[in-house]
This record gives structure tokens, C-alpha cells and sequence, in this order.
């Protein structure tokens, strides 16, 4: 009983021994009230990500775009205090590619301004462009055989128009632990939702038929890719329209439209539109009203400058410190 005891109270002094030890630590309250009032009096956050986001816009990796705010950042660091701020290129990466203007709107049966967001890595319309949109869905051989002949001068709606139920959930919503645990796990590559894959918009054809894409490997799918694009200039089409894979109440989400490798096409002239205008468009179609679309889209492809940009900088006597743009 004796011997109990005594490992009882050796215990409990083992577990009590840390609190003493922390009792002991001297905190230096005013480094602690200085850290507070940078965070909360003096922070530079909101400004970085004004520079970033408003004065510097959409920064394509490889683009001018791109390279201007990594050349903001280097200067910004330096301002700072951090010794040593340089860029680091690493490559090649590809095609460089940057928007330089966009307009778009529906001519017949009445006007209407269009929202929209040109395709990455696609050309430019080289001027003005009208002509009549048609829901062309090609996604295999056989489509491209189904629309030979028939879309010359045409714009080529790629995508059936997606349902957009009335929104019912508010746009704030706190995860709950089990939404955050599954938020942890890694992506299946096979989804639709993980980068590369086809998007959740694409994994059914018209009529709902699946979409032979999904069972393709990368590969494959870039081979049909590249025979689309190269379809799509011998059949003489002027422009794509893709209808916006996410979001609705105005959002546009945008992505590449062609490859950035320079070993493949140039895709023709590509547009993401406001998914409630696309469908719209659409309707009217299907109801055999003719419509007519006017747009331009100018852009730059660059193959001058194949490398990305990973900052160093190193804080004074403390540690070196990378950031990747």
C-alpha cells in the first residue's frame, strides 16, 4: 500500500511540475503588445491584397500581369526591411498569354451587354466579330463528324446549358467538424472537381447521355482536346462560347480555354459567359428565334519569356523566408 502511495505522489509531482515551470517563465509583455498593435493597429494585409487583386488584376502564371506583381512584391519586401529580396525563374513553363480587351453583346432579337471573361491561351478575334451562336456539344469523333460542314462562320455553343435552381442556403456558412475533416482528406484524381479533370458541367451530354470523356486518362483526353481545337479552325469557327462550369448570380468562372504548352494549338477565340446570359441564349435556340452576337477580344500569346518567379527574401539575422507567386 505504502509503495502506491508513493508512485501516487511521484506521479502527481511529475504532472504538477510543468505548471510550476510555466509559473516561472518571464513573458515579455511589452514584445507581446507590440506583435498586438501591428496586428490590429498597423497591418499591411488589406493593402497587399489591394496591390494584388485590384491594381494588378488577374496574374496568369507566365503572364505580364504575373511578372509585374512579383516585381511590386520584391520592392514591397525590400520596403519592409527583409535583405536579400531577389526573384528565382525556374522553366520553361510555356505560353505566356494576357487579355488586352473584351466587349460582347447580343445584336438580335434586342440588344443586351454580355459579361464574359476570355478563355486562357486562346486567340483573339483580331477585330470585331457578328455572327449567329449554335449549341454544338462535341466531346467525341463522332461529334465532330455529326457538325462537319455546318459550322463555318459560326459561334459554337460548347456545353448544354446548365440548371440554376433559385438559391435557398445563405451565402455564409460556418463548417461543421465533419464538413472541415472531409475538407482535409485528399481529392480523388478521378473527380470531376479535381484540377485537370473535366468539370462537373461537362460529365453529362445533351439528353444526359454520361460523357465518354470521363473514362479518359489525362492523355486521352488531351489527345480529343487537341483534335477539337484543330477541328474547330479547319471547320472555320469564329469564336466558343463556354458556359460557366460554377457559380450563378452573376459569377463567372473562367479557365483556360487551350494549352499553354507550346507544343500544341492555339485554340480559337474562346469566351466564359455569365451562365444565366448562356442560358438565355439558349432558350432562344431552342425556341427557333434567331440571335446574333457581336464581340471582340483582343490578346497576347507570349513564348519570349518561359519561366515562373518564386520570391526569396530573408529577414535580418533571424531566417530566410521563400514566397511562391
Amino acid at each position: 500500500m505504502a509503495s502506491f502511495q508513493t508512485r501516487l505522489v511521484s506521479v502527481t509531482a511529475l504532472a504538477v511540475l510543468p505548471l510550476f515551470l510555466w509559473a516561472d517563465e518571464k513573458v515579455d509583455l511589452s514584445i507581446v503588445n507590440r506583435i498586438r498593435a501591428e496586428a490590429f493597429g498597423r497591418s499591411k494585409v488589406m493593402d497587399v491584397m489591394f496591390y494584388l487583386t485590384d491594381v494588378y488584376g488577374p496574374r496568369l502564371t507566365n503572364s505580364p500581369n504575373f511578372r509585374a506583381a512579383g516585381d511590386w512584391a520584391v520592392q514591397r519586401l525590400k520596403d519592409y526591411g527583409l535583405m536579400n529580396v531577389k526573384e528565382e525563374k525556374w522553366g520553361p513553363f510555356g505560353r505566356g498569354w494576357q487579355c488586352r480587351y473584351f466587349e460582347a453583346h447580343m445584336v438580335e432579337p434586342q440588344f443586351s451587354a454580355l459579361m464574359g471573361i476570355p478563355l486562357a491561351w486562346t486567340e483573339g478575334t483580331s477585330g470585331s466579330i457578328t455572327g449567329e451562336p449554335i449549341l454544338a456539344v462535341i466531346r467525341t469523333e463522332a461529334d465532330m463528324e455529326k457538325y462537319k460542314g455546318k459550322l463555318r462562320g459560326k459561334i459554337v455553343m460548347t456545353a448544354e446549358p446548365r440548371e440554376l435552381p433559385f438559391p435557398t442556403n445563405p451565402e455564409a456558412h460556418r463548417y461543421t467538424d465533419a464538413e472541415l475533416t472531409a475538407q482535409a482528406e485528399a481529392p480523388d484524381p478521378a473527380a470531376p472537381t479535381f484540377p485537370g479533370a473535366p468539370n462537373a458541367n461537362a460529365r453529362r451530354n445533351a439528353g444526359g447521355a454520361p460523357n465518354p470523356m470521363m473514362a479518359m486518362s489525362r492523355e486521352e483526353r488531351q489527345r480529343l482536346q487537341d483534335k477539337i481545337a484543330q477541328f474547330m479552325k479547319d471547320e472555320g469557327v469564329l469564336l466558343v462560347l463556354s458556359a460557366s462550369p460554377n457559380g450563378m448570380g452573376g459569377a463567372i468562372f473562367a479557365a483556360s480555354g487551350g494549352s499553354y504548352d507550346p507544343k500544341h494549338l492555339v485554340s480559337v477565340p474562346g469566351v466564359g459567359l455569365m451562365p444565366e446570359q448562356y442560358n438565355r441564349i439558349a432558350r432562344l435556340l431552342e425556341h427557333k428565334i434567331p440571335v446574333k452576337l457581336d464581340l471582340m477580344s483582343r490578346t497576347n500569346s507570349l513564348k519570349t519569356i518561359p519561366t515562373r518567379l518564386t520570391l526569396w527574401a530573408k529577414f535580418p539575422a533571424v531566417v530566410r523566408t521563400r514566397i511562391s507567386l
